[in-house]
């Protein structure tokens, strides 16, 4: 195993509310990291982070877990967190060990008040937040509405970087590329809009003074 300086070690939250897709998120980080050789799922009771008979019994997560994998020379230790209400108290233990959440976000179900809790937690916390959604592949025609209501629920810095193209088959690079097309539209517009907000958060605060925007992610 390799010897990891503390520079090199992240920990990262993998939140949302309950069947958002964190746990299956955190099986394809695990695969692609080479950690494991196939990727389980809640349904079968074969992921990684649900391993207590309990979770498999009732297909969601009931307890944090701590994954692990290695991705460029760092060490990324992952929190996979629970998603019901009742096991918030796990996510609140969580979160003074972590340097980022990752915010797991379903567009066909909204802005839901878990999701809205935990940015409120995290904001408290001074932790920076990646809303990663999840679903697209199921269908792309939510998803511009569904940016718009992450900008007025969490502030106009909360803006995409990655975005789906070619009806969810592919990504396109919305902070360092601007040309293209997007399923929600043309990255031209996307991009300069990037451009703007890092700009303004030299002289102003941000939604958190460690991170000006949120970060949307296709899974």
């Amino acid at each position: 195993m390799p010897d990891f300086g503390t520079a090199d070690i992240h920990n990262v939250l993998l939140a949302g509310s309950r069947s958002s897709g964190k746990t299956t998120l955190a099986e394809a980080l695990l695969f692609h990291a080479g950690e494991i050789k196939r990727q389980g799922t809640v349904d079968a009771g074969t992921a990684a982070s649900d391993f207590e008979k309990e979770e498999q019994a009732h297909h969601y997560s009931v307890y944090s877990t701590l994954l692990h994998a290695t991705h460029q020379g760092k060490r990324i230790n992952i929190l996979d967190l629970p998603g019901a209400p009742d096991f918030i108290g796990q996510a609140i233990a969580c979160l003074p060990a972590a340097e980022t959440m990752l915010l797991v976000m379903d567009p066909e179900r909204g802005i839901d008040s878990m999701s809205r809790v935990l940015v409120k937690l995290a904001h408290d916390l001074d932790l920076p937040v990646a809303i990663v959604v999840s679903h697209i592949g199921e269908g792309v025609a939510r998803l511009g509405p569904f940016l718009s209501e992450l900008k007025e629920a969490f502030g106009r810095g909360c803006l995409p970087i990655n975005l789906p193209a070619d009806n969810g088959a592919g990504v396109i690079d919305c902070l360092l590329n601007g040309e293209g097309d997007s399923d929600v539209g043309p990255v031209p517009s996307f991009h300069t809009e990037l451009l703007d907000q890092r700009a303004k958060s030299q002289t102003t605060k941000p939604f958190t003074s460690r991170s000006s925007a949120r970060w949307i992610r296709r899974t």
